[in-house]
């Protein structure tokens, strides 16, 4: 990210804080957020993203029409519920009550259905089952100048890798990676060589607690909290 400075000729190169800072990456939020809303307003999708990582779902064209029945519904209830919420950097929309008393959350306002592409170009036959396919996502991508890392694009499946995990929607479970297993037990285990640790160790274990909560639980009693490190005067 570039930063206009106060001179009119300055300017600074950000390289750290992208995924940080509210001016940062709330900025690189907003244009992302266009580019899903677009691809909504052309009927591709479900579609949803974190930060650069987006996923696509699609739908079997047998199911078209029951989905959008139901799409209309979750945006008659997003309606009724004052449409969109800005809470903070989040913007949300509120669906049903759910029976834990939570509401539902959407990242959409469900206005714009989903559209039948499937006849729209000459694409493989497993791809004509549904109503869009890689080649529609390209098209209206080359159309709007957004480049996408090819060596990072997952193929539609049933078991998809997305924000480190393994999605399985045929057995509907939420999987952590072999690799990541791996890698964090041989981080336990550098960390057991050791009697005393510094703050930074402390801090790169406690990285992997959203991943690993039952673990770092258990390892709770032996792992002091980052917090209760002396800070460096030269800490900022």
């Amino acid at each position: 990210m570039v930063v206009c400075l106060r001179e009119d000729d300055s300017f600074a190169a950000n390289i750290c804080n992208n995924f940080g800072l509210a001016s940062a990456g709330g900025v690189h939020g907003l244009l992302a957020d266009a580019g899903t809303d677009l691809f909504r307003a052309n009927r591709i999708g479900p579609v949803s993203k974190w930060v650069d990582d987006h996923i696509f779902f699609r739908i079997r064209r047998c199911h078209l029409h029951t989905y959008n029945n139901q799409h209309h519904s979750w945006g008659q209830v997003i309606d009724s519920n004052g449409g969109r919420i800005h809470e903070g950097s989040c913007i949300w929309y509120r669906g049903d009550t759910m029976p834990n008393r939570c509401p539902e959350e959407f990242d959409e306002d469900m206005a714009s259905p989903l559209r039948d592409l499937s006849s729209v170009s000459a694409r493989p036959p497993n791809d004509a089952l549904f109503t869009y396919a890689d080649i529609d996502i390209d098209n209206l991508s080359e159309t709007l100048g957004i480049p996408w890392e090819v060596s990072k694009s997952i193929p539609f499946g049933s078991v998809v890798p997305y924000l480190s995990f393994v999605w399985d929607l045929d057995a509907r479970t939420v999987a952590i990676p072999e690799e990541k297993k791996i890698k964090y037990l041989n981080v336990i285990e550098e960390w057991k060589k050791k009697p005393t640790h510094a703050l930074a160790e402390v801090q790169g274990l406690y990285a992997w607690k959203p991943c690993f909560q039952d673990s770092i639980t258990v390892l709770s009693c032996h792992i002091p909290h980052p917090a209760t490190y002396p800070t460096p005067q030269h800490a900022r």
